[in-house]
């Protein structure tokens, strides 16, 4: 009785001894209820876990994991402390305190909500530049979270903001006019990873260009060209050319010209035309999609030949192409066929009347 009633007598900040002991009880169940409600809720979430395979379960687990003992503490002693009765300035700081834990502890959580997910697309993205460019805008959510928990913690401590918030604009203006090339570049980066035109290992054409992609950044695009140097685009001026992606084709189509001497017999053009066809179509894995005769050039009956070859790997059409060829010279041959050559005939005017007609050269 002694005890409780020097208790009672005691003063502290205008509080008795026997309320600053229920402030501190207060204070040890608070946190001993925060600890134990999180590690049942982990035991649980984790039995959960091991029996799904969703992502949403991991990331409660991971959340709840992350709050940390200080943040506790700091919350339940400015809880505690409300029990009591202090002056303005005490009880303005216990207040906070409190809002002080509860903002930057949702805003820990954020920020890791934000981690997962940015690994997690990290993880399933199919080349480098879209795993940089996931985590450069992971960044920049990270940032904008704390400038909002600054901004909201000035507020809470009766800082005027609206002026800071204005300055923030004004000057974000300005420097967004000042790296508006940099922007553009970085929303390019965006859309070249979202949309896709692209990825890492594509063989493209741009303009004039032609290169393996071999980065994609959160600026620059760079290529391997065919001969061997480096192409460096911004990413802006990329999506603003158009952009041929050899890479996505299923076939590649060729088309080409024979031409055969114009002394060839009549009955032998249908066979020039089936023997050529027939040549294509022997060629495993390229499909003939015409052949006719197209046109009389300057000294050949010409033959337009259009084929597919069902792979878009340019050396397996070069090789295609190159058999196409050899088979076309051994079958002209066999027939008695002979490809066409640049001739020329002259006709010369005899100048004595008693002569008989002109005669003509031909020359080649």
């Amino acid at each position: 009785m002694d005890f409780l009633k020097t208790l009672e007598e005691l003063q502290f900040l205008g509080n008795s001894g026997k309320q600053w002991v229920s402030a501190i009880l207060m204070f040890i169940a608070i946190l001993a209820t925060l600890w134990i409600v999180k590690t049942i809720i982990l035991v649980r979430l984790k039995a959960i876990a091991s029996r799904t395979t969703t992502t949403i379960d991991d990331l409660a687990l991971s959340v709840i994991d992350r709050t940390k003992l200080p943040l506790f503490l700091l919350f339940s002693l400015s809880t505690s402390l409300t029990s009591l009765q202090l002056e303005g300035k005490v009880l303005t700081l216990t207040k906070g305190i409190l809002v002080f834990s509860i903002i930057v502890q949702i805003a820990l959580w954020s920020i890791y909500i934000i981690d997962f997910y940015v690994k997690a697309a990290a993880e399933k993205a199919d080349d480098g530049g879209r795993a940089t460019t996931v985590s450069a805008l992971g960044f920049l959510a990270k940032i904008f979270v704390w400038v909002f928990v600054l901004l909201l913690l000035l507020d809470n401590y009766g800082v005027n903001i609206a002026a800071l918030v204005t300055g923030l604009g004004i000057g974000g203006v300005a420097v967004a006019l000042a790296v508006q090339n940099v922007l553009g570049d970085l929303l390019a980066s965006l859309s070249i990873v979202l949309d896709k035109p692209f990825v890492i290992g594509d063989f493209i054409q741009v303009g004039s260009q032609l290169g393996t992609v071999e980065h994609i950044g959160l600026k620059t695009t760079r290529l391997t060209s065919a001969t061997g140097e480096q192409l460096i685009f911004s990413n802006s001026d990329l999506l603003q050319s158009r952009i041929q992606n050899f890479r996505r084709m299923r076939e590649r189509r060729f088309a080409f010209t024979v031409g055969i001497l114009y002394e060839t017999p009549t009955e032998k053009l249908d066979e020039t035309r089936q023997i050529i066809s027939k040549t294509i179509e022997d060629i495993e894995g390229v499909r003939l999609e015409r052949c006719f005769l197209a046109s009389f050039g300057p000294s050949s009956l010409d033959y337009e030949v259009v084929y597919w070859i069902h792979s878009r790997d340019y050396n397996v059409f070069v090789e295609k192409h190159h058999e196409i060829s050899v088979e076309l010279v051994r079958r002209f041959r066999k027939a008695g066929l002979d490809f066409a050559y640049p001739t020329r005939k002259i006709y010369v005017e005899n100048v004595n009347p008693a002569q008989s007609n002109d005669k003509a050269i031909t020359t080649s």
